[in-house]
């Protein structure tokens, strides 16, 4: 079992996180949130919340995740949300598209 590291004591410097921190910061969220996806919205309110990020520093994380391809954004349909912009971890391993 890996060992848990606990970010949180310490300010994240977000413009230095590596792939493992910045997956290890959303597997949290998600795990708290409950699922596979959360709203973005709510991602960024989590971050602001339980590691003090503005919302600037926030949206540069997960801007990062996504560009690092550790993370992915897309719209789903959320139960009791509705439609919206959504964040998850990134597939593993590269998915097929046949055309």
């Amino acid at each position: 079992m890996p060992k848990e590291v606990n970010m949180k004591r310490a300010r994240l410097d977000v413009d230095s996180l590596g792939d493992d921190e910045l997956r290890e910061v959303i597997s949290d969220a998600l795990r708290r949130y409950g699922g596979d996806c959360m709203p973005l919205r709510e991602f960024v309110d989590f971050l602001r919340r339980e590691y003090g990020l503005s919302r600037e520093e926030a949206s540069r994380l997960w801007f990062r995740a996504v560009k690092r391809k550790v993370a992915s954004v897309g719209i789903a349909l959320v139960e009791g949300v509705g439609l919206c912009t959504v964040i998850r971890l990134a597939e593993e391993e590269p998915v097929d598209v046949i055309y």
